[in-house]
């Protein structure tokens, strides 16, 4: 788990190297990317279920 602090200093560190125009758009797309990955791995769990209740 990663506390407050760490957190932080990444934040910091990512303004840094980012700066602040471009960490909104970047954070945003790795959330959307996070959110397509998420439901993908969901979609396949679901095939998954209903070929064992085939068999």
């Amino acid at each position: 788990m990663i506390s407050w602090q760490q957190t932080g200093m990444i934040i910091a560190i990512l303004l840094i190297i980012l700066g602040p125009k471009k960490l909104p758009k970047i954070t945003k797309e790795f959330g959307r990317s996070l959110g397509n990955f998420k439901k993908e791995t969901q979609e396949i769990k679901d095939q998954i279920d209903i070929t064992k209740e085939i068999k």
